[in-house]
């Protein structure tokens, strides 16, 4: 604000907020300052006026607390981020940081040379839009006031004492909560650099759910460079909890490098100075505890890259405090906001975290858990449409509200920078030149005389939205180009108002425009390059064919000639050919006469010339009688100038001025209304506007651009033949234009541009994933009761084509139909294919799989709602916390990773009864092998068929899905549910103690001897459990055709070998072995053999031709007899060639599953070789086995010995993951 002499006062533009708002001040004559505002982000506008002023009274008890005591002083030189700053400075901005830390977020900065007064008055200023009367002026100040009481209330309510209606500074916590949510508050540290403070609710509050817990945890470890985690000394089961909700919340939010880059600082508060070592080494123990658990996936390296500090903080209030604070923590933060070498590791600009806190915030709230990089492409392509018009129509950054708007302030313009820098988007006259060069001799020559280079970009305004050019009127786009030829000369090129106006101007004229509108291409081009990346460059380039190339066809002007004087149509190129074409002017010369007689004394007092505008020759009066003024002989001629230009008493015929005479006529073309602009004295059958391009519309889907064809005739084969005759030119056809095809349909008509190919991606796979929030918040309405939860839904979608159809094809074949754009590396084209998701849905909440199409294994996601569950129980009633069900309900408001958290250890799943019912069912037997039974208690609803229950393991390995919960959480899942009923457990301070068994142990025994352990029910407390080994029958089916002679036969026996080696180390001395050979004919050289017995045999090799049916057939005699009950059967087939019998030998495969699956039979199917053997794989599936190819020797032996790993799982829960 600047104070003139007259006691005015003028303001400039301004900027508030890291440049988020824009302003000008100004002061009233009442002496108020009144700020008219706007924000930069989405051009809203602010309140304008002061209304009054509201005096409140802050009394700062963190003021007292800061000057007393010498370890509170905040002059200390190393302090201070700019070094350069005098020691008597304000106090300086770390203290920002104290006062959050400590719970001191309302009034916290107080200069250090005022007054330690114990309270201090701040004035809230209260605005509204200018321009009102009084009595709204009186409202207005009712309301502000009933909201400032409102505030009062609310800030009480954050359970911290605010002395009546006085905002405290000294916020102290009192019970287990003090915040709601997150606050923020921003500090300037210097002139480019911002500290935005983040003050979040503490985890654990019984007011918060879990679900809240985590997501308010990767919200804080998402966006912050320094997470503060302020903590209790003592380490109880409340801080195990909290460390599980960090961990759920891993792989939430990923793909972005801005994100969780930051330091997790641990503060222990309260620790006296000798017992801060056993603090840290007791929580360091229970770090190491979880990256040991999970060393892939933990928040300690997905949240916080690994960046982890342990500090102890003495008692709030002494001086050793306010050392450890300086020492430890304040000094630790400083070097990450003010590094001493190199850039800070923050957010480029506070627009950027802005951007960034907006998708994180809307991801966590619709539980959007796919990339980072689609939500944050989707916000910048958003920004950038939302700028575009602005720019396209002024140059300038302008409010979206105002782009449609006929005048736009000048104030109100912004400088367009590149995106991410300061640097201002600029294109010069040879930058404009070296880009178009075919226009730059003729824009040399306009700028000599109207200089060019000296018209700045920003001072051309459209008038109009261009962006929506098309619903503007034609006289709109009229005067727009009439106003740029006003442009024209103003630079100097002729004086407006007086001088004449001719077809050459016009001509100059094309040339200013065409110019203007190349550069503004330029300039949008660039800017959207530097707001675009690579990855965008497909949408980039929409925007420009659809938007920028747009705008240069429509504001360029019409070619033909005025319908009524002799200038050119000043329409745009695009109008309608029904409508006329017109000049835009009275069609009168504005030129005076040229004869001598005229222009005695002085040349302004000529007479006006009479003629039409844009004639031929000399002005000339209406009275003067310098002409013969005869009718011309060729008056018919659609130019005829009507009158003879020639000498009264001239000999001869009357002729104008006009050179040559056109005919005026229709023109011959099919799409063109056009006037005849050939010689009228020469006969011509054929009529030809000035026009040489075809005008056909280019037959591609969605363009509007115009036939490429230099012949305005194309397609009309007749008439193109006929007019090369009549004007003496060579006729040459085009091969396609005499050729029709079977229905008659005339020649394609093409543009030269490339176009957006119309179609649907048809690669496999999804090709985007897309959640949505069909509402933020539903009420769950039970049979007893309801409650809040947040429901949203997954979708999948086909994007379109991205491929670009070249310039005069229909297609763009050899390529297919692909949403991501081909590369010349064509491994790296591969490589892009990954993009493609899954489109297999989880059959609980139906969120797609976000694995690759194809991919190998269980499927993977993020999972939402379970929308497609209901709840089935052996009782009516179900309790999840607070939240109360009744079978037969909905699951709707769980998810599918919390749903198993709540059930916790021991919990099972239920899923239809594979046999169909008990006397077929497979799991009726003992189930803590399996961890899959039937189930044999009555369920309610009654589900109408036989169900079987799944331990949590076995449940989503059925389904298909991989384990949604951590680590740690399976691993208690797995446990027995029982407690142990002594009396001692139900004490209210003893924690329960549970069986540590396995999930459906058999009933363990209490041993004669005494061992110290608990046995209660069949259930053992505070023991480790063990492990049954289990038994194999392991029965090889090997191929010895032909093929297989020599090395190839060797090798596997070799391989054969080393599998039963292998069993030995991993404890199957007990497995028994069968060998089977086959090939025209099968032989069963052992069967049930000892593992060790049948190491020591050679199995012979005799050759012929293949037939899978035999070996098959022999192999079913193996397992007829096999004792199921104590050797569990493995099948390894093993061939190199083509059967000649695959058919009947895929009908035994699956007779072998079907009689053996109970009995949770194995198969393996092997390829050997160069050769691809799909059949092999078909045999497996039938088999319900896994099929493996292998290419060599050595391959083939890892093979085995991979086929023996998985048995040694199969010991355990692993062998279920194949079932």
């Amino acid at each position: 604000m600047v104070q003139l002499g007259d006691n005015s006062w003028v303001g400039s533009l301004l900027c508030f907020a890291d440049e988020l708002v824009l302003g000008r001040a100004r002061v009233e004559e009442s002496g108020r300052l009144a700020v008219s505002s706007i924000s930069r982000e989405d051009h809203r506008k602010l309140p304008t006026a002061v209304l009054e002023e509201l005096s409140v009274t802050v009394r700062s008890e963190a003021y007292r607390i800061q000057r007393s005591g010498k370890g509170a002083k905040a002059d200390r030189g190393w302090l201070r981020a700019d070094q350069n700053q005098p020691s008597d400075a304000p106090e300086h901005w770390l203290r920002v940081f104290y006062h959050v830390f400590e719970k001191f977020p309302v009034r916290s900065l107080i200069d250090s040379a005022m007054d330690p007064e114990p309270s201090c008055p701040l004035q809230i200023g209260v605005v509204f839009t200018d321009g009102q009367d009084e009595a709204f002026e009186a409202d207005a100040a009712r309301v502000c006031k009933a909201y400032f009481n409102n505030l009062m209330e609310d800030l009480r309510r954050l359970n911290k004492p605010l002395a009546g209606l006085d905002l405290a500074s000294t916020l102290s916590c009192q019970g287990s909560r003090c915040t709601d949510g997150a606050w923020m508050s921003l500090r300037f540290l210097s002139t480019d650099t911002l500290l935005v403070v983040l003050d979040f609710e503490g985890l654990g509050s019984f007011e918060r759910s879990e679900q809240e817990d985590i997501f308010l945890s990767v919200l804080n470890a998402s966006v912050s460079m320094f997470t503060v985690f302020r903590m209790e000394s003592r380490f109880d089961k409340d801080i195990d909890g909290l460390f599980s909700r960090f961990q759920k919340g891993v792989q939430l939010i990923k793909n972005d490098a801005r994100l969780f880059r930051g330091l997790l600082f641990m503060s222990v508060k309260d620790v006296n100075m000798n017992d801060r070592q056993g603090v840290v080494d007791e929580l360091a123990t229970k770090l190491n505890a979880i990256f040991d658990s999970s060393r892939e996936h933990n928040f300690l390296t997905e949240m916080y890259a690994g960046q982890v500090e342990i500090n102890c903080t003495p008692p709030f209030g002494t001086r050793e405090y306010y050392q450890s604070m300086e020492n430890d923590a304040a000094k630790r933060l400083l070097e990450i906001v003010s590094p001493i070498e190199g850039a800070g590791g923050g957010f480029s600009t506070g627009k950027a975290f802005l951007d960034c806190l907006r998708i994180v915030l809307a991801k966590i709230s619709i539980l959007d858990w796919t990339s980072m990089d689609k939500s944050t492409q989707k916000l910048v392509v958003s920004n950038v449409k939302q700028k575009l018009p602005g720019i396209l129509r002024t140059g300038c950054h302008v409010p979206q509200s105002l782009v449609a708007e006929p005048t736009i302030s000048p104030q109100m313009k912004e400088v367009v920078l590149q995106v991410g820098s300061q640097k201002k988007v600029f294109v010069s006259f040879e930058e404009v030149c070296q880009r178009y060069p075919g226009n730059a001799t003729k824009w040399k020559a306009l700028n000599r005389v109207a200089a060019l280079d000296e018209i700045a970009d920003e001072t051309i305004d459209f008038g109009f939205d261009v962006t929506a050019i098309e619903d503007r009127g034609i006289k709109t786009i009229q005067r727009i180009l009439i106003a740029l030829f006003h442009k024209l000369c103003v630079l100097g090129y002729k004086e407006k108002d007086c001088a004449r106006f001719t077809t050459e101007d016009q001509k100059c004229f094309d040339d200013f425009v065409a110019f203007v509108l190349r550069r503004r291409k330029m300039k949008v081009s660039l800017w959207l390059r530097s707001a675009l990346d690579d990855r965008l460059s497909e949408t980039r380039s929409k925007l420009e064919q659809r938007y920028v190339d747009q705008l240069v066809i429509f504001l360029s002007r019409c070619q033909h000639r005025c319908a009524s004087c002799q200038l050119g149509c000043t329409h745009s190129a695009a109008h309608s050919t029904e409508m006329q074409h017109h000049c835009g002017t009275n069609h009168k010369c504005r030129g005076r006469c040229e004869y001598a007689e005229c222009r005695v004394g002085s040349e302004s007092k000529a007479p006006p010339c009479s003629r039409s505008a844009g004639h031929e020759g000399k002005c000339e009066c209406e009275k003067g009688e310098h002409t013969c003024g005869q009718l011309c002989v060729l008056a018919r001629a659609f130019n005829c100038d009507r009158t003879c230009s020639k000498l009264a008493e001239h000999p001869g015929d009357h002729r104008c001025s006009v050179q040559v005479h056109t005919c005026g006529a229709p023109c011959s073309a099919e799409t063109c209304k056009a006037a005849c602009v050939l010689d009228i004295q020469r006969r011509h059958v054929v009529h030809k506007c000035v026009e040489m391009q075809c005008l056909h519309e280019c037959c591609m889907h969605g363009c509007k651009h115009i036939c490429g064809e230099k012949n305005h005739f194309h397609g009309q084969a007749d008439e193109s033949r006929a007019f090369a005759e009549e004007n003496g030119m060579t006729y040459s056809p085009n091969l396609c234009e005499d050729s029709v095809d079977m229905e008659g349909s005339p020649v394609t008509h093409m543009c030269l541009a490339s176009h957006a190919c119309p179609e649907l991606c048809q690669v496999s796979g999804m090709c985007e994933q897309k959640v949505h929030l069909k509402k933020s918040s539903r009420t769950y309405q039970g049979a007893r009761g309801s409650f809040e939860y947040i429901y949203q839904e997954m979708n999948g979608c086909k994007k379109q084509c991205i491929c670009v159809v070249p310039g005069g094809r229909h297609d763009h074949e050899p390529l297919e139909h692909s949403c991501v754009a081909p590369t010349e590396n064509a491994i790296e084209f591969s490589s892009m294919q990954t993009i493609h998701y899954c489109d297999v849905r989880c059959p609980c909440c139906d969120y797609y799989c976000n694995k690759p199409f194809g991919h190998m294994g269980l499927h993977d996601t993020s999972h939402g709602n379970m929308q497609r569950t209901y709840f089935l129980a052996k009782s009516n009633d179900i309790d999840l916390e607070d939240r109360k069900y009744q079978v037969g309900e909905r699951g709707v408001a769980e998810m599918c990773n919390l749903f198993c958290t709540k059930m916790g250890r021991g919990h099972i799943h239920y899923l239809p009864c594979e046999g169909k019912g008990r006397e077929h069912c497979v799991y009726t037997a003992d189930a803590s092998k399996d961890r899959r039974r039937h189930c044999e208690d009555e369920l309610y609803p009654p589900p109408g068929k036989a169900m079987d229950e799944l331990l949590h393991c076995r449940f989503w390995t059925t389904i298909g899905w991989e384990d949604p919960c951590s680590e740690e959480e399976r691993a208690l899942f797995a446990k027995c549910p029982f407690q142990c009923d002594a009396p001692e457990h139900e004490e209210a301070d003893k924690a329960p103690s549970y069986c540590t068994l396995e999930a459906w142990h058999l009933p363990e025994m209490k041993p004669e001897v005494g061992d110290g352990f608990a046995y209660i029910h069949g259930h053992k407390f505070e023991c480790v459990h063990a492990v049954d080994s289990g038994k194999f029958h392991n029965i090889f089916v090997l191929d010895n055709s032909g093929s297989m002679s020599g090395r190839p036969w060797k090798n596997l026996l070799c391989a054969c070998n080393e599998f039963g080696i292998n069993r030995l180390q991993d404890g199957g001395e007990g497995d028994l072995v069968s060998y089977i050979t086959f090939s025209n004919c099968s032989i069963i050289h052992c069967e049930g053999e000892p593992l060790e017995e049948a190491l020591k045999m050679k199995l012979p090799y005799y050759g012929g031709g293949t037939s899978f049916e035999v070996g098959l057939r022999a192999a079913n005699e193996v397992l007829s007899r096999n004792d199921h009950k104590h050797f569990k059967a493995v099948v390894i087939f093993f061939s190199d060639g083509h059967p000649r019998d695959i058919n009947l030998a895929l009908a035994i495969a699956q007779r072998m599953r079907s009689m053996y699956v109970k009995y949770d039979f194995k198969a393996f199917v092997v390829g050997f070789g160069h050769v691809n053997l799909p059949v092999l794989q078909r045999m497996a599936v039938e088999m319900g086995g896994e099929y493996r190819h292998v290419l060599d020797a050595s391959e083939l032996q890892k093979e085995f010995q991979r086929i023996g790993a998985v048995l040694r799982k199969s010991e355990a829960s692993l062998a279920l993951v194949e079932a």
